[in-house]
C-alpha cells in the first residue's frame, strides 16, 4: 500500500499587512499544520489573531506572502484566477458567521445556487443531493420556505448544507454559531461534526467557543501569529 496523503497541508505560511504608518504588520507566522478526509480542526484565538486571515487563505480568497497551501495535491498558488474559483466552487464549502441567503429565493433555491455556477445540468444533478440533505438536516418541511420563515438555526443548516451541495473536500466553518445561542451553537457544530464523517471531508472551524473546539478531532491555538496545539 501507498503512504496516504494529507487532503489538507498548510506549510510555513506567513501573511502580513502594511499599518496606516508603512510598518509591516505580521498577522501569520510560519503556520503549518495538515488535516485527513474526515478530520476536523478548531482553531481558538482572539479577536484580530488571524483566524480569519488563514481560514481565507487556505480557501484561495488571500494568498500567503510566504509558504503554501496544499489541496488534494495541488499547491493553490499555482491555479490562475480562472482555476482558483473553480478549486473554491467544486473542492472548498464555506459557512460563515452570518448565512448570507439570498432572501427572495426558496431554501431548496438558496442550497442549489453554487451548482448553477456549473451549469443547468450540474444544478438538476443536484436537486437529489440537496433534497436529501436537507432531510438529514431536519429541514424536509422547509424547502419552500424563505429564510425569514426560519429560526436562527434553521437558517444555518441551511447554509451548511449549500456549502456541501457540490460535494466539496474541505468545509472552512468561520464563526459558524456566532449569531447562535448556545443549545444551537451545540446542535450546529454537533451536526457540521457528523456531516464531516458521514461525507468525507476535511473541517476546519474558526471559533471563540473553547467547548465547541473541543469537540473536534485536533484543536489548536492562534496566538502570536503561530499555531499552539491545544486549547489552553
Amino acid at each position: 500500500m501507498g503512504q496516504a496523503v494529507n487532503l489538507l497541508s498548510v506549510e510555513n505560511v506567513t501573511r502580513q499587512y502594511d499599518d496606516v504608518g508603512g510598518e509591516a504588520l505580521p498577522v501569520l507566522r510560519g503556520v503549518s499544520f495538515t488535516l485527513d478526509a474526515g478530520q476536523s480542526l478548531a482553531i481558538l484565538g482572539a479577536s484580530g489573531s488571524g483566524k480569519s486571515t488563514l481560514l481565507n487563505i487556505v480557501g484561495g480568497l488571500d494568498l500567503p506572502d510566504a509558504g503554501r497551501v496544499v489541496l488534494d495535491g495541488h499547491t493553490l498558488a499555482e491555479h490562475d484566477a480562472e482555476a482558483l474559483a473553480r478549486v473554491r466552487n467544486e473542492q472548498v464549502g464555506f459557512v460563515f458567521q452570518l448565512h448570507h441567503l439570498l432572501p427572495q429565493c426558496t431554501v431548496l433555491e438558496n442550497v442549489l445556487v453554487p451548482a448553477l455556477v456549473r451549469g443547468r445540468a450540474a444544478a438538476d444533478a443536484a436537486v437529489a443531493r440537496a433534497q436529501q440533505l436537507l432531510e438529514q438536516v431536519g429541514l424536509a418541511e422547509r424547502l419552500s420556505h424563505r429564510p425569514a420563515q426560519l429560526s436562527g438555526g434553521e437558517r444555518q443548516r441551511v447554509a451548511v448544507v449549500r456549502a456541501l451541495i457540490n460535494e466539496p473536500k474541505l468545509l472552512l466553518a468561520d464563526e459558524p454559531t456566532g449569531a447562535l445561542d448556545h443549545a444551537h451553537a451545540v446542535q450546529l457544530v454537533e451536526l457540521l461534526l457528523e456531516l464531516v464523517v458521514e461525507q468525507n471531508v476535511a473541517l476546519v472551524m474558526v471559533t471563540h467557543a473553547a467547548d465547541l473546539a473541543a469537540r473536534c478531532d485536533r484543536v489548536c491555538h492562534l496566538r502570536g501569529g503561530a499555531f499552539v496545539d491545544g486549547a489552553a
